[in-house]
């Protein structure tokens, strides 16, 4: 049901891309969706899986994809595969976590540290450029 929700929830941007291609296409912005356009070019629907398997926001994927007017049910499996590993993926490590360090500390000390990591990784996602990284790995003609 989780991943469910998720996929359901994760469309919304998929159909703002959608739905925003006439626009973009006139925008500052059209260079962005440009350069992840022919990043993914085949890999469509493995980014989307690969994208829908983090905790990461993933905006970055299913928006162009949306401008790319890729199939929508190609997107929604993707996605639900994507969301599906991940909920087992976080449900099994809060599992194993609580076993190793004991129900009594969960609460508080697991809590913190993991709130602590989620923060450092979505600031080092946010401060990156992923357009410049993905022009000069995949793009770069040298």
């Amino acid at each position: 049901m989780s991943a469910l929700g998720a996929s359901i929830g994760k469309l919304n941007s998929y159909f703002i891309g959608r739905g925003a291609g006439k626009y973009v296409e006139k925008s500052r912005y059209k260079k962005k969706f440009e350069v992840l356009k022919k990043a993914l070019g085949d890999y469509t629907f493995v980014a989307i899986l690969i994208a829908s398997a983090t905790p990461l926001p993933d905006d970055y994927i299913f928006i162009p994809v949306g401008l790319m007017r890729y199939s929508f049910t190609k997107t929604f499996i993707a996605t639900f595969i994507g969301k599906t590993v991940l909920t087992l993926i976080v449900a099994s490590g809060g599992k194993i976590t609580a076993r190793l360090v004991g129900w009594e500390s969960t609460s508080i000390i697991v809590s913190i540290v993991l709130a602590v990591i989620f923060i450092i990784v979505i600031t080092l996602y946010m401060k990156l450029n992923i357009e410049e990284w993905i022009e000069r790995r995949f793009l770069s003609k040298n």
